[in-house]
């Protein structure tokens, strides 16, 4: 397995088929107490599984980038630095969310339905350059109780950075 699961990944990755690959082999690989690149890509996988939180529990970070990414599955960036532009986008909804005025007002008007479907809309319209959006919509999430939708769209959009 540790010899095929890099060559494995980077056709999971080519095809974009991460997410369900992750959601069918991230526990079974994490069991296998894998090193080098291969224990790096687990981690990986087990953070875009269902079980992502608590593989991050069980994680010391390697780097910077597994810090931020251990925080962001743990629901809490307190203290971590956002390694890239793409972190720095995404830990203000994690550390002070702010969904911005229009998407409160739905909120507040009973309108959750519309408030989570722009939200989503701007998280992917965000990734394609309107970046205040990924912060907003990521905020809009947590802030009705889609925690764990938030956390997961994060980790996806930090392990995957698809654009377009």
């Amino acid at each position: 397995v540790a010899a095929q699961l890099p060559r494995v990944w980077a056709a999971m990755s080519q095809a974009e088929l991460e997410v369900p690959f992750a959601t069918l082999y991230a526990e079974p690989v994490a069991r296998l107490g894998l090193s080098g690149e291969a224990a790096a890509i687990s981690f990986r996988l087990s953070l875009l599984g269902p079980a992502y939180e608590g593989a991050a529990l069980t994680r010391a970070p390697a780097d910077a980038g597994e810090a931020f990414l251990i925080g962001i599955a743990r629901g809490d960036l307190s203290g971590v630095s956002a390694p890239s532009s793409l972190a720095r986008i995404i830990a203000p909804a994690f550390v002070a969310p702010d969904p911005g005025t229009d998407l409160s007002a739905l909120v507040t008007a009973e309108r959750m339905g519309e408030a989570i479907l722009t939200a989503v809309d701007r998280i992917g319209r965000g990734v394609q350059g309107d970046l205040r959006g990924v912060t907003e919509g990521l905020s809009l999430l947590r802030e009705v109780g889609l925690e764990d939708v938030a956390r997961r769209t994060a980790l996806q959009l930090m392990l995957l950075e698809r654009r377009g």
